[in-house]
């Protein structure tokens, strides 16, 4: 009899387990930069010109024919400076009184990013500003998602509804990320890719019923 109910809760287990970890795997994501590939710019202050690096052709995407541009743009007298890196993250920085503008732009192969998801993901490792640092991303030159405030580390998640034209993300080329924040800002990022939000209640729920399950199996073990 016990061996019978084992079995019926180990079931449950595999089936609990195995369906909180899919949520976590359904989105087909689109990686459009991780940001291995090398570059640097940098810019200094005392006029209004800025600094461009670019177009290089990258191989950290899952994009065909992708390129990416770096900008940056200093204020505030000379050598202030503002300056862009990518080393397996992107790295933005400025100097005393530089409250300096960064932008990435990639260039590719026409691409259906709704066969990837429904949302741009821009992972956050650290920023030192925990206020007053935005990005502004915009598809195909022209559809803006306006300025989303970045407040601290973690994903931050723009919904393709949340542009002026969703439309255009089923056949896009261009994508651009424009970075602005208060004097002497720095920041880092990991990835950003196209992707579908998960639904972390739904997961997390499936998994509390795998640790019910877990609990109840012990008891049983014990009778």
């Amino acid at each position: 009899m016990n061996s019978l109910k084992t079995c019926k809760i180990a079931t449950l287990l595999s089936l609990a387990f195995g369906l909180a970890f899919s949520s976590f795997s359904q989105a087909n994501s689109l990686v459009i930069d991780n940001f291995s590939d090398y570059q640097y710019v940098s810019d200094v202050g005392g006029d209004n010109s800025e600094t461009t690096d670019g177009p290089r052709a990258i191989v950290g995407t899952g994009l065909t024919g992708a390129t990416r541009t770096l900008i940056a743009q200093a204020t505030g007298s000379n050598f202030h400076e503002t300056a862009i890196e990518t080393d397996n993250a992107l790295s933005i920085s400025n100097t005393s009184q530089s409250a300096g503008n960064a932008s990435v732009i990639w260039n590719f192969n026409l691409t259906d990013f709704t066969l990837h998801g429904n949302a741009i993901m821009l992972q956050v490792l650290a920023i030192d500003i925990q206020s007053g640092v935005f990005v502004e991303m915009i598809a195909n030159g022209s559809s803006s998602s306006n300025q989303i405030a970045i407040n601290g580390a973690g994903d931050l998640y723009v919904n393709f509804s949340d542009f002026d034209d969703a439309s255009v993300f089923q056949g896009l080329s261009q994508f651009q990320l424009n970075f602005k924040g208060p004097v002497s800002w720095d920041a880092e990022f990991n990835v950003v890719t196209a992707t579908t939000p998960v639904p972390l209640p739904p997961a997390f729920a499936l998994m509390s019923l795998a640790l019910v399950g877990i609990s109840s199996f012990r008891k049983l073990q014990h009778i």
